[in-house]
């Protein structure tokens, strides 16, 4: 039978989906805005979570701050031993006020003019639970960003008057953000299509174009031998960044959909560097949802999220992934390899998909160890607590008690 993707097709098509591509101002699909309402409140809730002990992995959830200002829509630990949270500009006023006579111009005010005095990001401190607020002028909605050699916090992209936008944000004393307007050649924002006009014809977007995405947000990894590990929906490739070249295509990992709306978890298990030889990287992917999880979610109906694990070496030819199976499917979750080498996985739902409120049944938070599973704590049902959100963040900070953030942006 003769392959439905051309020669290079399915690696070029994935490279497309890892760049950020141009915003559109759609209403429609996943690119709709959410109504301006009043902020959440969720956050300001005190709940103390159920612990099993019964294994030794007792702990305990803390709130550092009742009011953090601004949900943490990003989230970034600076190396002046603080944290910068910030939101979209959309949605309406935060939960922090800036400083009197220090409002931004609303451009998207009716009418034009108007001002907007919330503080859309703030500093916040996670030894102490102080904030300051931070002003930020355009939407960050859906943006992307790194640090750079300086360890500054550098943002591009966005929505709206925000997508040709660059931020940078200096972490020393009391800096604000310095933005860039223009900058980019083409608007960014991560939510939107993400495949260039090059890729769009002939047989190579058959395999990867959902109507629905699910190819937003790709997991990439840098593999210890400097090529990337770059994952989209179901497909994967190792690529060359210094050649520009696609050395492999990886199987299929069957199933569903592994990215957003169907968002998964991906880590790069821990190396053994004590093993005196060339090291062996292994990627895991777990959770996900079926491809039409979006789709049916418009619907009122919300599929069960995906329960596997998929485990490959992506530098080893003929690779094939391992599957393994978690207590319950879980999407929108979160993954992170903890000081012991273990992997942490946390919060998400078990039923429906990322987006617009379709994700249902918040899950609880488990620790593998080998080939089982621990529960260590359960996430109670109260939806105070822990409402169906939009995006879920949680960040592990030296020195501090892990935590986490519920964030519910569109009510």
């Amino acid at each position: 039978m003769a392959p439905l993707l051309r020669p290079g097709a399915l690696a070029a098509a994935l490279l497309a989906l890892a760049v950020v591509g141009v915003a559109q101002g759609q209403q429609v699909g996943l690119l709709r805005v959410p109504n301006r309402s009043p902020p959440t409140k969720a956050n300001m809730d005190r709940v103390v979570l159920p612990v099993d002990n019964a294994g030794g992995f007792a702990g305990l959830w803390n709130i550092l701050s009742e009011n953090a200002g601004v949900s943490a829509m990003h989230l970034a630990v600076m190396r002046h031993g603080k944290a910068v949270m910030f939101d979209t500009t959309t949605t309406g006023p935060s939960l922090m006020q800036l400083p009197a006579g220090n409002c931004r111009v609303d451009p998207r005010s009716d009418p034009p003019g108007g001002m907007d005095c919330s503080a859309h990001a703030v500093e916040f401190d996670y030894n102490t639970g102080a904030v300051r607020p931070l002003k930020i002028l355009t939407d960050t909605w859906c943006s992307s960003g790194a640090f750079d050699v300086d360890g500054m916090l550098v943002q591009t992209g966005g929505y709206f008057e925000g997508v040709k936008v660059v931020r940078r944000l200096n972490p020393q004393g009391n800096a604000d953000w310095v933005e860039f307007p223009n900058t980019l050649a083409e608007g960014r924002c991560s939510i939107t299509d993400m495949i260039k006009k090059e890729f769009t014809t002939g047989s190579c977007m058959h395999e990867l174009a959902d109507d629905v995405e699910n190819n937003l947000y790709p997991f990439v990894h840098l593999l210890p031998e400097g090529t990337v590990f770059l994952f989209a929906n179901d497909r994967s490739i190792v690529f060359d960044p210094q050649n520009g070249q696609v050395l492999r295509e990886l199987p299929k990992l069957n199933g569903g959909a592994r990215n957003y709306p169907a968002s998964g978890m991906s880590a790069l298990l821990p190396l053994d560097l004590r093993r005196g030889e060339r090291l062996s990287a292994e990627v895991i992917v777990c959770g996900g949802a079926p491809k039409e999880a979006f789709k049916l979610g418009e619907a009122n109906k919300f599929p069960h999220a995906l329960r596997d694990c998929g485990r490959i070496n992506p530098s080893k030819p003929g690779a094939r992934w391992a599957i393994d199976f978690m207590p319950v499917g879980r999407v929108m979750g979160d993954m992170l390899i903890l000081p012991t080498g273990d992997l942490l996985l946390l919060n998400g739902a078990a039923q429906g998909c990322s987006g617009w409120v379709f994700a249902r049944e918040p899950v609880t938070a488990f620790k593998p160890e080998g080939n089982k599973y621990k529960i260590t704590a359960q996430t109670p049902s109260k939806p105070t607590l822990a409402p169906p959100g939009y995006y879920l963040v949680f960040v592990l900070v030296k020195g501090v008690p892990s935590k986490a953030a519920w964030v519910k942006i569109h009510p």
